[in-house]
């Protein structure tokens, strides 16, 4: 048994409730284990740990569609947070649209939080609960 295929047996068996700091591990195994249907990405420092994500993703040929599912709609059903991971009509999500790699619009919960450098009046942010 690899590192890798145990990581892996170790994510299925506990249903993905399993958590190790990627940081403290061989990067090879990482690459790997990230990839696995098995894995979640978790968002404690979400900027490094997306990026990396993005550029393990990028790096297996993966598609943007595929790599963006993997970081929002796997979380979401596994936690089972309706109406959360998608970009659908009827679903809240937050998203950022970028000009020139800089966010040009924030919207959270659907609402503008974000336009063009100034910041909107509505804090539109709200506690998730899962429907365990």
């Amino acid at each position: 048994l690899t590192a890798v295929q145990g990581f892996v047996k170790l994510l299925k068996m506990t249903n993905g409730d399993i958590g190790f700091f990627y940081r403290n591990i061989d990067q090879k195994i990482l690459r790997e284990t990230a990839l696995s249907p098995y894995s979640l990405i978790a968002a404690g420092d979400a900027r490094n740990s997306s990026a990396d994500f993005f550029e393990i993703a990028s790096a297996a040929n993966w598609p943007i569609e595929k790599t963006i599912a993997k970081l929002t709609g796997q979380p979401a059903r596994k936690y089972r947070l309706t109406g959360r991971g998608f970009i659908k009509k009827d679903f809240q999500a937050d998203l950022i649209i970028l000009r020139d790699q800089k966010p040009s619009v924030v919207l959270i919960n659907g609402q503008i939080a974000y336009n063009e450098g100034k910041i909107g009046d509505k804090l539109s942010g709200q506690m998730i609960k899962s429907e365990k």
